[in-house]
């Protein structure tokens, strides 16, 4: 009894943070730059949806799972819910750790 790929869902904030890193990624070099951004997402959104709990759960907060994005300093912090990821934050490494955790209210 297979269980399937869950769907990923962003959070409208990780959606503005995600759009906000694009644009940063396609005004500063151009779109090659900002189209291998967005492709390194979407294999991370693929791989978390295929098996979601490879990945290590945040110290403070255990329901959230880091993955870090190849090539860029960014991560996809998520949530595994029974019939979705959540997408809660898509921080840059230097953002401030836990920003996001009034997300899960």
């Amino acid at each position: 009894m297979g269980t399937g790929v869950k769907p990923v869902r962003l959070h409208r904030e990780a959606q503005t943070e995600l759009q906000q890193s694009i644009d940063y990624y396609r005004q500063r070099g151009g779109s090659r730059l900002s189209d291998r951004f967005k492709q390194r997402i979407k294999e991370g959104f693929e791989t978390i949806a295929q098996n979601p709990e490879r990945f290590r759960p945040d110290a403070k907060t255990p329901d959230i799972h880091w993955y870090r994005v190849e090539q860029f300093p960014f991560s996809i912090l998520y949530t595994i819910r029974s019939t979705s990821i959540w997408v809660v934050a898509i921080p840059h490494g230097s953002r401030r750790p836990g920003y996001w955790s009034d997300r899960l209210k």
